[in-house]
């Protein structure tokens, strides 16, 4: 009984020390366990990852910080600027047919089904040219045009670049919201839009409004590494390349 008392771990000695996060491999670890290594507070795994990276030349740990949040909006506004040109182009291209339609929804509840179908099919549109300028420009140069400015850039967890498939993973999970929303629109308009249809294709709008919500106020209260709902979807963060 006395041995089994003496080796018994003390709870109040195991919750001393608070649980902190590793800035490379994102593990949580008791702080107690973990050094400050080049401005990062990292585990033994961690700091061993950094000194790899430094051996074989890539960018010191002190250039990979977390961005402010001002420099971020800054990046998505200029990314906002940039994406305006295709987005008219679309509108061009569609915006006839858009008011067409819009201008025969008979004020009723629903929206008819060819309206569905043409605004399921714009939303699905719009959405995927969003995906696909975040996640080439993220898998080929690892930022947008607006990171590009504001020195920032999307890498994994411990610092390495990330693969075609991440930076597609991590572009639906941030820009895919048109994407699920139009193709609930062209399910309305398939239905022969029903208020059944239509319901749902509510739900999915509030459920895309709280992952975005989620997504920001994720971001703003990791004070740590700065990473969004998306990032942890891809496995990713964005650092200030300073």
């Amino acid at each position: 009984m006395s041995w089994n008392s003496a080796s018994a771990p003390d709870p109040q000695q195991n919750s001393s020390s608070p649980m902190a996060q590793c800035s490379v491999t994102g593990q949580w670890h008791p702080e107690d366990d973990l050094v400050s290594f080049q401005g990062q507070l990292v585990s033994a795994e961690g700091k061993q990852i950094l000194l790899d990276r430094l051996m074989a030349g890539e960018a010191p740990a002190t250039d990979m910080t977390r961005p402010g949040v001002l420099r971020r909006l800054g990046c998505l506004f200029l990314d906002g600027l940039v994406m305006i040109i295709p987005t008219i182009v679309l509108d061009a291209g569609l915006g006839f047919g858009l008011i067409a339609v819009a201008n025969n929804t008979g004020g009723g509840f629903g929206v008819p089904a060819g309206a569905s179908l043409f605004l399921g099919f714009y939303a699905v549109l719009l959405g995927l040219m969003y995906v696909a300028y975040f996640s080439i420009c993220h898998a080929k140069w690892g930022c947008t045009i607006g990171k590009k400015a504001g020195k920032l850039r999307v890498v994994n967890l411990d610092g390495s670049p990330i693969s075609t498939g991440t930076a597609w993973i991590r572009g639906f999970a941030y820009a895919g919201g048109d994407v699920v929303i139009g193709l609930m629109m062209l399910f309305a308009g398939l239905t022969g839009n029903s208020m059944v249809a239509m319901a749902v294709v509510g739900i999915v709008e509030l459920l895309v409004f709280g992952w975005i919500l989620a997504d920001i106020i994720m971001a703003l209260v990791d004070t740590r590494m700065q990473r969004s709902l998306h990032d942890r979807v891809a496995g990713t963060r964005v650092v200030y390349l300073g």
